[in-house]
């Protein structure tokens, strides 16, 4: 049952109770001790539907301190990791959300950078590193420097509850698959790092377009169902679509009562991923344009996941898979590769995480292994093993502590070492 249906319930019953109690109080033989004051609990309604129609803001954020275990001569340094311990904010997310109107519903979320300053761009021609820094002078205080940042736009979008079984949604949206992608918030997850599988992207994180859902139950198990129709992937496809071809997703999700919680679904994707380049020639006194595809391939993800919940043991999982096929005038170059251009690919990978809540402290301990076969011929696989300890200091504050090594045994890259990698974090985690 919703959250406000349920709040909705609540006050109506306490307005019931209120009219009640002062009846009693008015007249201790009962004549009118089972009435109700219509007039109070049809304002007590009114209240809740104008509180239900304000604007509720929310959100978390985390704080991560990173130390690699490795000697100080490891060549993943500098070309990859920065070889210092380092304290950083990760995630500072927010959500606005509002009621606009009966069965009409909003949210945006958006997440505040430090980024652009900091990031690094490095020459084909010198190899040299720049490093982008945003400082500028205040204006509200010209003897102090500030550095600006960005903000990424995770999801905005409205929806229309047509019936139970269908729930239309437009804008921007997270995509519906895995467990990961869809609880994205740093103080549910259990550990601290993203599954390569999940931060390799071989399902669009978010897409811009339409999405439709809706749930069927049937005695004590659910169906739910997601079809999304969006612009695809591309350079700027929150905003453009470069090609004429839609990206086309679904997803289906059983839940039953079996042990305490059994949750699996399944998920999908196709689309075309296009970036053009644009040129203007006058010629003639005419003006010529060209409109070339640099980059463009048909892209099929499929996707399974199960979360299984047993008392205090928990088992997440989840499997993904990726193909694309490029054009023959849209294979981007790779001097790596023999032909010198990237060929066909087809990536994959699984992770499994195991969990057991301790009674005491809100301790828990947590194991995770992945395994990720890239798109990078010079890459195959990548593996990695990790631990952990999860605690909730309180409803709202997470805490947790990873350990991990991940392996690249067959790696045969000239920039990325077949040496192991080992980072040790710590993270807090809260909602606001």
């Amino acid at each position: 049952m919703p959250d406000r249906l349920i709040a909705r319930l609540s006050l109506a019953l306490a307005a019931v109770s209120c009219a009640a109690g002062q009846a009693r109080a008015q007249d201790p033989a009962g004549a009118e001790a089972d009435g109700v004051d219509e007039a109070e609990l049809v304002d007590q309604l009114q209240k809740l539907d104008e509180q239900d129609s304000q604007l509720h803001i929310y959100g978390f954020a985390d704080f991560t301190y990173t130390t690699f275990l490795m000697p100080r001569s490891s060549k993943w340094f500098d070309a990859y990791f920065s070889r210092y311990p380092t304290f950083a904010v990760g995630n500072v997310n927010l959500y606005l959300e509002k009621k606009v109107a009966p069965r009409w519903n909003s949210l945006i979320e958006f997440r505040l950078l430090y980024l652009p300053n900091g990031t690094e761009t490095v020459s084909t021609s010198t190899g040299e590193v720049a490093q982008m820094d945003t400082a500028v002078l205040d204006y509200q205080d010209k003897a102090e420097v500030l550095h600006w940042g960005g903000i990424s736009i995770e999801r905005a979008w409205v929806e229309y509850q047509a019936h139970p079984l269908l729930t239309i949604r437009a804008g921007q949206w997270i995509t519906p698959y895995g467990i990961w992608n869809i609880d994205h918030g740093s103080p549910v997850l259990i550990g601290i790092r993203r599954p390569f599988v999940i931060g390799l992207s071989l399902f669009p994180k978010n897409q811009t377009g339409l999405e439709a859902y809706g749930t069927h139950t049937f005695g004590d198990k659910s169906l739910t169902y997601h079809l999304t129709v969006s612009n695809g992937r591309g350079p700027v496809d929150t905003y453009l679509d470069l090609d004429y071809n839609k990206g086309i997703g679904g997803r289906l999700v059983f839940e039953a009562p079996w042990l305490d919680e059994f949750r699996i679904g399944v998920s999908g994707y196709t689309g075309t991923y296009t970036r053009r380049a644009r040129s203007y020639n006058l010629a003639l006194n005419a003006v010529q344009t060209t409109n070339d595809v640099t980059e463009g391939y048909r892209e099929l993800s499929l996707a399974a996941d199960l979360k299984l919940r047993s008392g205090p043991f928990l088992l997440n999982a989840e499997a993904i898979s990726n193909q694309r096929v490029y054009q023959d005038d849209g294979r981007p170059r790779d001097f790596q590769t023999v032909s010198g251009q990237l060929p066909d690919s087809h990536s994959y990978g699984t992770y499994v995480t195991g969990a057991v809540r301790l009674p005491w402290l809100g301790l828990m301990p947590y194991v995770q292994g992945e395994l990720l076969r890239t798109q990078w011929p010079t890459v195959p696989n990548i593996w990695v093993a990790g631990t952990g300890l999860n605690m909730r200091a309180s409803p709202s504050v997470t805490l947790k502590v990873q350990l991990q090594r991940a392996w690249v045994p067959d790696s045969v890259s000239l920039v990325v070492p077949d040496e192991p990698v080992t980072m040790l974090d710590a993270q807090a985690a809260w909602v606001f």
